[in-house]
């Protein structure tokens, strides 16, 4: 008989995907949030990495407090 252990198995099917968690320099899990907003009567989003939701969301907090724009970009090189 084969013991299947449920809140594993709940964990995995909530779990991201993939392709929605990087790692940081020390293999740590990096998380990616969605933000949006609204300008000009429709809604945009942004995206940012973060630990835990609780990071992202003093993440936003400190782009609310302290965000500036710093120009325009031109060019994306390869990493």
């Amino acid at each position: 008989m084969k013991i299947i252990d449920l809140q594993q198995v709940r964990s995995a099917l909530e779990a991201p995907d993939r392709d929605c968690v990087s790692q940081d320099a020390f293999g740590r899990p990096l998380f990616h949030y969605g933000l949006e907003y609204r300008f000009d009567g429709r809604v945009w989003t942004l995206s940012l990495e973060a630990y835990s939701f609780e990071e992202a969301e003093r993440r936003v907090a400190e782009i609310r407090a302290g965000l500036h724009l710093y120009g325009q970009i031109y060019r994306l090189s390869p990493a």
